[in-house]
């Protein structure tokens, strides 16, 4: 019986610690996403700043 109740809670701690670690993958699978897709837009941004700058440059 104490055996059983051992291995049962031993299952229930596994399972936990699974179902935390795919947590934890989810969230920064998402935080990871956002960062890329501000990245990505910064990069846009600055790079938009860089060609406005040679224009103005050109039409010196």
């Amino acid at each position: 019986m104490l055996h059983n109740l051992d291995l049962q809670l031993l299952i229930i701690v596994i399972i936990l610690i699974f179902f935390c670690i795919v947590c934890c993958l989810v969230l920064c699978e998402l935080y990871y996403k956002r960062q890329r897709m501000k990245w990505r837009a910064a990069a846009v941004s600055s790079s938009e700043i860089f060609v406005t700058s040679e224009q103005q440059q050109k039409t010196r």
